[in-house]
């Protein structure tokens, strides 16, 4: 299969028994690493799975942190690629060679990937039909705590610094960044840190009314993995790379009518085919052809044996998108909390 889009050779690697405090100087260097026992191929770890243990952790084993995704060929078509980009959260795809999995023969860039498929797929589309009005805003007097909280109550990695009128943005990547060096970095600390002392106050932002190409530009330009969209200087939403992945995945499914769901989670005790079941009562909302998109992550918490789950489900339709993240003890609890919540949401909107 003869790809429409860039692969490249290089890529960061790391032994899999390796510390924490190694891995940090990595990703600031680039923001997902390959993970090998020896030659053996493993998966990966990026900035956003450090979360899941804490920066705090200087001696975690880097093992204990690395996830493998789905495997990607040379004949891998564009659609499941795009789907194995919103799964996993990846900046990069590693290519295994067919006749040795142990083998990458080039690692494919979500950013490449975006530019050279997702752009001309989506050249008129307006960015004010894709992006996320369920914004999560933070005070710039807030600390750090109270901003890790955010990110992981809502599973999320930036949030709007807000209060009457935009002030900045601060995201998962800045933190680490501050304490990339640190040997440990105790809650006293996050607590002292203020927003204002990390955020960026030059927030990249685009108007609702421009063309999906140009918010792609300022991705690359910019090296940003979100826009804030704003409808004459007031805040509208904020536009993300995986949003315009969902979007492409929506479109392209449209034209194949294939599934209308899908699944992911960084944990296998997943029953796909029931919880397909639960969340297709939302399909009835929709006229035309809806997506679901439903992500799962599981807690360390856990109540009479179940973990706590953190659920998070985007319906896209032609007209509008809906969102929610809710935590539930177990999948199934979550699922249905999430689907209530979406009803309540959706009513009898047509999509």
């Amino acid at each position: 299969m003869v790809w429409q889009f860039q692969v490249r050779k290089n890529f960061v690697a790391i032994q899999a028994d390796e510390v924490l405090s190694k891995l940090l100087p990595k990703l600031k260097q680039e923001k997902e690493v390959l993970v090998f026992d020896k030659k053996k191929y493993l998966g990966f770890v990026n900035k956003r799975d450090i979360i899941r243990v804490g920066i705090n952790l200087p001696e975690e084993k880097v093992c204990n942190l690395v996830f493998k995704p789905p495997t990607i060929y040379e004949n891998t078509d564009e659609l499941t690629i795009a789907k194995y980009f919103v799964e996993t959260g990846a900046y990069y795809l590693p290519v295994l060679d067919l006749n040795d999995k142990n083998k990458i023969l080039s690692v494919i860039y979500r950013d490449d990937f975006l530019k050279d498929v997702v752009s001309p797929y989506l050249k008129k589309i307006m960015v004010k039909e894709i992006p996320s009005k369920s914004i999560k805003t933070i005070r710039k007097e807030d600390n750090l705590a109270k901003a890790l909280s955010l990110f992981q109550e809502f599973n999320i990695s930036k949030l709007i610094v807000y209060n009457d009128k935009l002030e900045g943005i601060i995201t998962l990547s800045n933190i680490i960044t501050m304490f990339m060096h640190s040997t440990q970095v105790s809650k006293r600390i996050l607590q002292n840190t203020l927003v204002k002392e990390v955020m960026k106050e030059d927030v990249i932002t685009i108007e609702k009314s421009a063309l999906v190409p140009k918010v792609i530009n300022l991705f690359l330009e910019k090296n940003v993995s979100s826009v804030v969209v704003l409808d004459n200087l007031n805040l509208f939403g904020i536009i993300t790379k995986t949003d315009l992945l969902e979007r492409y995945i929506y479109l392209k499914e449209g034209e194949l009518k294939q599934s209308s769901i899908q699944i992911s989670a960084k944990f296998p005790e997943l029953d796909k085919v029931d919880l397909e079941k639960r969340l297709s009562q939302l399909e009835r909302f929709g006229k035309g052809q809806i997506k679901i998109f439903a992500y799962y992550k599981k807690r360390k918490e856990k109540f009479r044996g179940l973990p706590l789950i953190n659920c998070r489900v985007r319906v896209i339709g032609p007209k509008q998108s809906f969102n929610t993240n809710v935590e539930g003890w177990g999948v199934e609890h979550a699922t249905e909390l999430a689907i209530k919540k979406l009803k309540r949401q959706m009513g009898e909107v047509s999509l």
